[in-house]
């Protein structure tokens, strides 16, 4: 009699067991960041590099939310992943890499290491054809000006013993592409994914065209920037742009940037990406 309870009570555990890790997995399709160790989703989400934040207003948003420097950007990345990953929910399912699973942090590393910067015009929402005649003319520009003498430099820089300034003409965002694009393949065979989603950089800046009158009183609308990119299984990049909240200066709380705000952002990211595709149902 002993002897059958004891087996009888090993198995309820490992039946309890394997329940739980069953509903990890499915939760685990909507839930980046959950504790289950096979996750697979739609979409990779890649947080931003430590080195790509950039915000002008750290020590005020510090001190108003009693945070130290890593703890409100690690609160900010955070607030992105999830409002990204509630609004695709209802088209993707998404695996976040900005999990602290030691699984999730070694394959983020990975990502970081392998993608490559380079920036950008923005594209315009146009349909196929215009795309693919402003591409043949940007590649004929492109050409001439070759001809025509070495392509500037950008931003500020020295030259000759001078400084020398030449800003960025148009609307540029930082995309990334994978000189070796074998690595996704590696993770498509890990996670399932179709795509990757990569947050590039994280800005909180004053706009550049803020009125001087507004920035000396302190009422401005502040901008909340991501550039992102979305690629596919073979590296190609099929979207990628950068999405701009604006903020208004006396918003310091983190639930309020976080809870409206990214909540925007996440939004409009989304919105973005193409939609998926889907097998057609067969009506029986």
């Amino acid at each position: 009699m002993k002897y059958l309870f004891l087996f009888c009570f090993s198995v309820g555990t490992l039946l309890l067991s394997a329940q739980n890790e069953t509903y990890q997995i499915e939760e685990n399709r909507s839930n980046p960041g959950a504790k289950a160790d096979y996750l697979v989703g739609d979409i990779i989400y890649v947080p931003f590099k430590n080195q790509l934040y950039k915000s002008h207003f750290d020590k005020e948003l510090m001190q108003y939310n009693q945070l130290d420097y890593n703890e409100l950007r690690d609160a900010l990345q955070k607030g992105l992943e999830q409002s990204v990953a509630q609004a695709c929910d209802s088209n993707y399912t998404m695996v976040s890499l900005g999990s602290h699973q030691s699984r999730m942090k070694e394959d983020r590393n990975i990502l970081h290491e392998a993608l490559k910067y380079d920036y950008k015009m923005v594209p315009t929402e146009t349909n196929g054809e215009e795309d693919g005649a402003k591409e043949k003319v940007n590649a004929l520009m492109s050409r001439f000006k070759s001809k025509g003498g070495s392509k500037k430099r950008e931003g500020t820089y020295i030259e000759d013993g001078q400084i020398k300034s030449n800003t960025n003409q148009g609307n540029k965002y930082m995309s990334v592409y994978l000189e070796d694009k074998d690595i996704l393949k590696v993770f498509a065979a890990s996670y399932n994914n179709s795509y990757v989603l990569s947050m590039n950089q994280f800005e909180f800046v004053v706009p550049a065209t803020a009125d001087p009158i507004q920035l000396q009183t302190g009422h401005y609308k502040r901008n909340l920037v991501v550039h992102y990119s979305f690629l596919n299984k073979q590296g190609k990049e099929v979207k990628g742009g950068k999405a701009i909240v604006e903020v208004p200066s006396d918003v310091l709380s983190m639930d309020e940037i976080t809870g409206v705000y990214l909540a925007e952002m996440g939004r409009k990211i989304t919105q973005s990406l193409p939609q998926p595709k889907h097998e057609p149902q067969i009506e029986r």
